[in-house]
């Protein structure tokens, strides 16, 4: 493969013309046009390139023509001669491609006429037909226009202007071109910085030993991917305590607030985070000796959780987690026995175990 560099590169001329016809919206004479050029002996004919590359163009609205020559160009001044030429008799010309087939081999000639750019690009082609030689040629100069190509070897011609020093260590030498490496890179996946949760969630208070457990929902903020702010409401259904001198209800209904730092394991991420909760707790005591009262009692407590999300689908994930939280303030729950002494039927709780599972589901 040779090329001759110059100021510019037809890749990006030929995205940039389009553009600007796109934006026009106009179907006038000036439209953007690639002319193709071949001999009338040439198998296969330009007729038949020109015709696969105006399919492979239709829909960047390029327009494809023809250009029938007894001789080809055999210098790199005669093809920007030609391009020239070409250029001023049909304006919108932005790319003039050329070829020449041997037995097995075609070699492939793409000039721009604005920036006297060059590039021979030899092209193997099957062997079953003009039809297959002159897609392959096609194909090959839909590449050339409209990909990265020309744009690198216009970077590496005017490189030896301005040479580079070596890289200072062998870790920084790129395997790839800079275009390449681009393409090929997987850019970052979208993250949602907002989630809808909901589930089952519990706990186990000591020294109480009776499990509470019940729904939640509840909302999670991540301003950054490896941040996040989650909120939840819940309720831990109903806890019931008989003594001998009477029976205690409880109804509690939980807030959290937890921190979370994320990080990935594989397709899931862990989350560690401080929680604060606070409890409502409804209290229906109710003693064998006396008229039964209703005491509204608020609980504090603040300790850490790890979650585990498993994503399930675009959008969806599992989480699932547990952690231990101390009581900063809570209260414990007794009757008074005939002797005007009190008989605990709930201690007031020291720590609790947290557990959670359910859904998180992303509307973004």
């Amino acid at each position: 493969m040779t090329f001759s560099g110059a100021r510019g590169s037809i890749g990006s001329v030929v995205g940039a013309a389009v553009a600007m016809w796109v934006l026009m919206g106009s179907a006038s004479a000036s439209e953007p046009r690639i002319a193709v050029v071949a001999t009338p002996t040439q198998a296969p004919q330009a007729r038949e390139v020109k015709a696969v590359l105006a399919e492979h163009l239709f829909e960047t609205g390029i327009v494809v023509t023809e250009v029938a020559l007894d001789v080809l160009p055999q210098e790199t001044h005669q093809w920007v001669a030609l391009a020239n030429k070409v250029a001023s008799e049909e304006a919108g010309t932005i790319a003039l491609v050329g070829y020449a087939c041997g037995e097995k081999k075609c070699r492939l000639i793409a000039v721009d006429p604005k920036s006297d750019t060059v590039v021979h690009l030899p092209v193997a082609v099957p062997d079953h037909g003009d039809f297959d030689a002159a897609f392959a040629i096609a194909a090959t100069a839909r590449e050339v226009l409209l990909g990265p190509l020309m744009p690198e070897l216009d970077r590496l011609a005017h490189h030896g202007a301005n040479p580079s020093p070596p890289p200072p260590s062998p870790d920084s030498i790129w395997t790839k071109p800079p275009l390449e490496a681009a393409r090929t890179t997987p850019s970052e996946t979208f993250h949602p910085w907002l989630w809808v949760t909901g589930g089952y969630q519990g706990d186990h208070a000591h020294p109480d030993g009776q499990p509470n457990h019940g729904p939640f929902l509840g909302v999670m903020f991540e301003p950054k991917k490896s941040l996040g702010i989650d909120l939840s409401v819940g309720w831990l259904g109903f806890r019931e305590a008989n003594v001998s001198t009477g029976t205690v209800h409880l109804n509690r209904i939980t807030a959290a607030l937890a921190l979370r730092v994320l990080f990935s394991l594989g397709p899931a991420r862990v989350a560690l985070a401080p929680i604060g909760r606070l409890d409502v707790v409804f209290a229906h005591i109710d003693p064998t000796a006396a008229s039964t009262r209703v005491d509204v009692d608020l609980e504090v407590q603040a300790g850490g959780i790890t979650t585990w999300h498993l994503p399930i689908s675009h959008g969806l994930e599992a989480v699932v987690g547990a952690g231990v939280v101390a009581s900063l303030v809570s209260r414990g729950y007794a009757i008074d026995t005939a002797e005007t002494e009190k008989e605990t039927a709930i201690p007031a709780p020291i720590m609790r175990l947290l557990w959670v599972a359910g859904i998180a589901w992303s509307p973004l």
